[in-house]
């Protein structure tokens, strides 16, 4: 990585997926590359921070990427995927709970999850207590669905994690907890 160029003027910067610099951008103006924020420990918390964003985007790309592709070996879609997990973790629930639980229209869920029925992966059922609620829950097709993806996405880190030291891979944990609580801070 050390020996990358900086972008010039008229060219893009790009890393992982995404641009960095934009066209027409002098040599060092938005560009962190260019800042010298890709080779290596600064010091600084902007550069630090910028090559900590930078690293985290592409680490992400990378997984998203393959787990895209694990998912599609077994023939179903990361937003089907990601019900099925909300379901396995959190049992049965509303429509309309999973709706706001993925973060989507109803109508989006509405579809995905008569895809998802049809696949014998979930049933919809009125609510035993208020029958203007359906409700979603998870079959045993669509729990070993989870299990054999999870079990798949395992695999595959586990493919890249033996390769660091037992030390490491607990210094790496302890700081992704770590960011992950700073980030679920309710006062930030």
């Amino acid at each position: 990585m050390a020996g990358r160029p900086p972008c010039r003027k008229g060219e893009r910067a790009v890393t992982g997926a995404e641009e960095v610099g934009k066209a027409g951008d002098e040599a060092g103006e938005s560009c962190p590359l260019c800042r010298g924020g890709w080779q290596g420990p600064t010091g600084t918390l902007r550069e630090d921070v910028e090559r900590f964003e930078r690293l985290l985007r592409r680490i992400s790309h990378v997984v998203y990427t393959k787990g895209r592709e694990i998912l599609a070996d077994f023939g179903i879609t990361s937003p089907q995927f990601d019900a099925l997990l909300f379901l396995h973790r959190d049992g049965d629930m509303p429509m309309g709970a999973l709706c706001d639980r993925m973060s989507l229209a109803c109508s989006t869920v509405t579809d995905l999850v008569s895809r998802m029925e049809k696949g014998g992966f979930v049933i919809r059922e009125r609510d035993q207590n208020d029958r203007r609620v359906i409700r979603v829950r998870l079959l045993p097709r669509g729990e070993e669905m989870v299990h054999k993806v999870l079990a798949s996405r395992v695999r595959y880190l586990t493919g890249i994690l033996a390769d660091l030291p037992a030390e490491e891979r607990a210094k790496a944990i302890a700081v992704l907890e770590e960011i992950y609580e700073l980030i679920h801070e309710p006062t930030r």
